[in-house]
């Protein structure tokens, strides 16, 4: 819950980093079933690869600003269902869902998961090219 409260507060204050941040945590993670980071050990992976905001986002991360919203956003993903998808609830991590379709190969392929997310773009843009209809004849004055 820390860990998604500092990125949340990533996000907020200084979104240009947050991709970077969510790196720099898996980077970092500690074991499952853990305790997990602490607040000053997120702050210090957080100043390591922000450009910005750091003041607002250590106070962000010790008030826990987004601690509830982590919490029910949580509770709603493990109860489900999960809006536009097929998929009942979150069973597991990682749950990798792209335009609703969720992603069940393998989480080593990177050509796998590129063909996954094509093939699930495509379906939602029109790939045929229109056939011209009859047209009415030309009217000439005469």
């Amino acid at each position: 819950m820390r860990a998604s409260n500092a990125a949340a507060c990533v996000a907020e204050y200084s979104p240009n980093d947050f991709f970077s941040f969510n790196t720099a945590l898996f980077e970092n993670q500690p074991k499952e079933n853990t305790e997990g980071l602490t607040d000053a050990e997120l702050k210090s992976i957080a100043k390591g690869v922000i450009s910005g905001g750091e003041k607002k986002i250590n106070a962000c991360i010790d008030d826990g600003t987004y601690k509830s919203w982590v919490k029910d956003s949580t509770d709603r993903a493990r109860s489900g269902p999960l809006p536009g998808t097929d998929v009942a609830k979150v069973e597991g991590t990682p749950t990798i869902l792209v335009n609703g379709k969720q992603y069940t190969g393998s989480l080593t392929d990177a050509e796998q998961f590129a063909a996954f997310v094509l093939a699930v773009s495509s379906e939602s843009y029109s790939t045929g090219t229109p056939t011209p209809g009859a047209s009415e004849s030309p009217v000439t004055n005469g």
